[in-house]
């Protein structure tokens, strides 16, 4: 597990470092508020199932950095249910990474609250200045499981100070 925790720092450090070489020269500014709302396929590794879940978040965006807040629920056989805070980062105008260290609630699995760590990949496709669209992939660990999630995130600005 530690070995695991080191290999997934290494990864969001690097994350953070990437030169941007791909920037247009045409810059548009996302600075704002943004409600995001993501779904799609979970699989729990200790239950070994297969579920629907949904994950909100809100994030207050500044340049190609954001941070938020996040919550997150699995309809697994156990319910989980996770809270975070989220910093995300965009290293191109259409990829948002992001890592959300929080806490998974107790269930009656678990017995008790467990940290967690999220980390999560977003492709977006912009409509306009109305909202973003795109796929999604996560995955999210605490001591006591594991999931991943494939699906479709939908983000909307509530509050956008756009600077072209």
């Amino acid at each position: 597990m530690k070995k695991k925790i080191q290999f997934l720092m290494v990864v969001v450090i690097l994350m953070f470092n990437t030169v941007n070489a791909q920037e247009h020269n045409h810059h548009e500014s996302h600075n704002g508020i943004e409600l995001g709302v993501g779904t799609g396929v979970f699989y729990t590794m200790h239950e070994k199932e297969a579920s629907s879940g949904i994950h909100v978040h809100g994030l207050y965006n500044i340049n190609k950095i954001a941070l938020g807040l996040g919550y997150e629920s699995v309809f697994a056989h156990e319910l989980h249910q996770n809270v975070s805070a989220i910093f995300a980062y965009r290293p191109i105008e259409s990829i948002e990474l992001s890592i959300a260290p929080g806490i998974l609630l107790e269930n009656e699995e678990t017995g008790k609250n467990l940290p967690s760590l999220h980390f999560e990949a977003i492709y977006l496709f912009e409509v306009g200045k109305l909202f973003h669209i795109g796929p999604v992939v996560s995955y999210s660990f605490t001591e006591a499981d594991q999931h991943i999630m494939a699906g479709i995130h939908l983000g909307i600005p509530l509050f956008r100070e756009d600077h072209d």
